[in-house]
């Protein structure tokens, strides 16, 4: 019979065989804490220190726009197929979106009306907005049925 060789967690203190834990500079080479437990920190870590985090990349990307742009465009060549279905999706979710100057734009071009010169009510905008949905809705409902 062949003797497994156990720890204890330092989180939950709970006796546990070796390969629950992460290699490490701890006991015979493996961390301190367990996987399950390390999991647990780690994903507390990441909740809490969001923010910061976002805060961070916003001014690094802010600081450093040539650069972050230059990767991007570098990416985008190497991964044509991936930008591509990302610019779809965000074009959809912009277009799901319907933010108001956009629905303004839309009234204005079927009134053949100037843009800059009309003051419409927020009633009007919300009614032509869900009209425009409704109708969106309905021509994916006959393009589904077609299939």
């Amino acid at each position: 019979m062949e003797a497994t060789i156990t720890k204890i967690c330092t989180k939950c203190a709970k006796e546990k065989s070796l390969n629950e834990f992460n290699k490490g500079n701890g006991t015979y080479g493996f961390k301190y804490d367990c996987k399950q437990c390390q999991s647990i920190y780690n994903k507390e870590t990441r909740e809490r220190d969001r923010e910061r985090k976002n805060e961070y990349k916003r001014s690094w990307r802010k600081k450093n726009r040539e650069k972050e742009n230059k990767a991007l465009k570098i990416w985008r060549e190497n991964n044509p197929e991936k930008a591509k279905a990302i610019r779809k999706r965000s074009k959809d979710k912009a277009s799901m979106e319907l933010k108001p100057h956009i629905v303004k734009d839309i009234i204005c071009s079927s009134l053949r009306i100037v843009y800059r010169n009309t003051n419409l009510s927020n009633e009007l905008i919300e009614a032509k907005r869900q009209n425009v949905f409704f109708k969106r809705e309905i021509k994916k409902q006959k393009q589904l049925q077609t299939i």
